[in-house]
């Protein structure tokens, strides 16, 4: 049997499988939900550094400052 032949019944055989069939549905599922998270970070990425500030004065900087103001 030539290497073609026998790709194509390989191929065949793992369409009609009803395993693989759900195996693909289960990565459409997380490729969608992957898509959806990437979107959803990227629109709240200018919301967090609003909300938190950039590295220099972000978080890092609040806790020095709070723990200045505990120690003095």
């Amino acid at each position: 049997m030539s290497r073609t032949r026998r790709l194509y019944w390989l191929l065949r055989a793992f369409v009609r499988n009803e395993r693989a069939a759900s195996a693909v549905e289960y990565g459409l599922l997380i490729a969608l939900i992957a898509l959806g998270s990437i979107i959803a970070f990227q629109g709240m990425g200018n919301g967090l550094v609003s909300l938190f500030g950039s590295a220099q004065d972000g978080a890092g900087a609040k806790i020095e400052n709070a723990a200045s103001v505990v120690s003095n």
